[in-house]
């Protein structure tokens, strides 16, 4: 896996063996990046707090903070996960615009972490079958760590429906084989 764009274009992230992690293909995160930049009402990442759920080796993370985010909160249940995150932040030289949470998202996230949130942009890929979607909305909505018109980026099983809250509005859908990604809007006052 690399880094397709911005500052640490063209280097090499460390993955995750085995079933747990489950990477976004170089492409899919392309054209995510692709669609973030040139479809949607957007005006980059400069000033941009970003959460990067169920991150793995924080490879969408990554790419934000390569392309000018402001700071990303790393989350993901698995340990071996959060410690490649490190190590590939410390190969890449990031500076501490990061922070890695150990959390499990069924059990509710946590409260949200001063000076990285409320976040702007969200990426919530989950394993796929666990049907950890829509809970994962509502904790991040419920719970403060969005900003107004927050970009949540969902991926998920392409023959699968995401169930959604009135709290967030359809901007894009697409597929990608077996993968579907949702851009969704963030509403509080709905």
């Amino acid at each position: 896996m690399r880094i397709i764009g911005g500052e640490y274009k063209g280097k090499n992230l460390l993955t995750l063996k085995g079933k747990d992690v489950r990477p976004t293909s170089n492409k899919v995160r392309q054209s995510i990046f692709n669609i973030l930049e040139h479809n949607i009402n957007w005006s980059g990442f400069g000033e941009k707090k970003v959460i990067d759920l169920f991150a793995g080796t924080g490879g969408m993370g990554f790419e934000a903070l390569s392309r000018g985010a402001e700071s990303v909160v790393f989350i993901d249940v698995l340990s071996t996960a959060l410690e490649i995150i490190q190590i590939n932040a410390k190969k890449l030289r990031i500076p501490r615009s990061f922070i890695t949470v150990k959390c499990d998202v069924r059990n509710r996230l946590l409260q949200p972490i001063k000076g990285f949130c409320p976040a702007n942009i969200v990426f919530i890929d989950p394993p796929y079958g666990k049907n950890l979607m829509t809970s994962s909305l509502n904790s991040l909505s419920h719970q403060g760590w969005l900003e107004e018109g927050a970009i949540c980026i969902c991926e998920m099983e392409a023959n699968k429906n995401l169930k959604r809250t009135a709290q967030f509005g359809v901007v894009d859908r697409r597929f990608y084989g077996n993968t579907q990604v949702y851009f969704l809007k963030f509403n509080c006052r709905k």
